[in-house]
């Protein structure tokens, strides 16, 4: 079980989208991805409200084919995109910190300009240390009040 909060940042004019990785270099990305800091806040599955997965390397690959991976600077930050519910950018799992996830944070804040969007929604575990980067980066707290609890179950 993973708890999630929303955070949520506006659409931003002015700069170039998130970096959208092929098949190939999302699988070179997991090692880094599992070694992020708050990575073990998600209990070792995508918190995609649309429908939990394991995260591994062939998640990954398979998330870069359905164009759901963002990645930062020199591949230093991710976001696992999902299917968003309105007219927003939805990340379901952030991996990186500093100044490569602050970069993919904004990017994302593009894209959702570049696409019309309103804006950039992020569901995030309580307490992972990407709350800094989100803050540093224009996010702030959707619904401070409320969480969700995503469930995964292996059969």
């Amino acid at each position: 079980m993973v708890e999630v909060k929303w955070w949520r940042g506006p659409r931003v004019e002015g700069g170039e989208p998130a970096r959208i990785p092929d098949a190939t270099e999302a699988r070179r990305l997991w090692p880094s991805v599992v070694a992020s800091r708050g990575f073990d806040l998600y209990g070792g599955v995508c918190p995609d409200l649309n429908g939990a997965r394991d995260m591994d390397s062939d998640e990954m690959e398979r998330l870069a084919r359905n164009g759901l991976l963002r990645v930062g600077p020199a591949g230093r930050a991710v976001a696992v995109l999902r299917e968003a519910w309105g007219q927003n950018v939805a990340v379901s799992l952030l991996a990186g910190s500093g100044g490569a996830l602050r970069e993919l944070l904004m990017a994302l804040r593009f894209e959702a300009d570049a696409d019309g969007l309103n804006h950039v929604t992020v569901n995030l575990p309580p307490g992972h240390p990407a709350e800094d980067d989100l803050r540093a980066s224009g996010y702030d707290f959707a619904d401070a009040e409320a969480s969700a609890y995503v469930y995964a179950l292996s059969l």
